[in-house]
């Protein structure tokens, strides 16, 4: 499950997403690079050191590029869940008219007279 390492709870967003997602955005592109230059390595029948990934691409020695000209997105169904949805009990409190905040109340008689 993840966790947001400065909040401490399953969340993304507000000022700490980018600051704690850093890393874990930095070693997924890695791995990326690693498959891509890996991919065209055997693709192009070369060694994978003669290869470098640059502005997207894969480059080799030889003035081979390899870059996507398409990018096929997965079709919306199936898509496959990868837990269950975790119900806190007050989710539709928040999502819905039923919910009542601070804004929503009506307070009379608060200051003396």
């Amino acid at each position: 499950v993840y966790v947001n390492a400065l909040l401490g709870a399953q969340i993304t967003g507000g000022s700490t997403s980018v600051r704690d997602g850093w890393e874990k955005l930095r070693v997924g592109g890695a791995q990326v690079r690693e498959m891509l230059i890996t991919a065209a390595a055997d693709q192009w029948k070369v060694d994978r050191s003669t290869l470098r990934a640059e502005n997207g691409m894969v480059l080799g020695a030889n003035g081979n590029k390899a870059t996507p000209e398409t990018c096929p997105l997965s079709r919306t169904n199936p898509f496959i869940w990868l837990s269950h949805p975790h119900l806190t009990g007050h989710s539709s409190a928040t999502t819905t008219p039923k919910g009542k905040w601070g804004t929503s109340r009506s307070m009379n008689n608060l200051l003396p007279n």
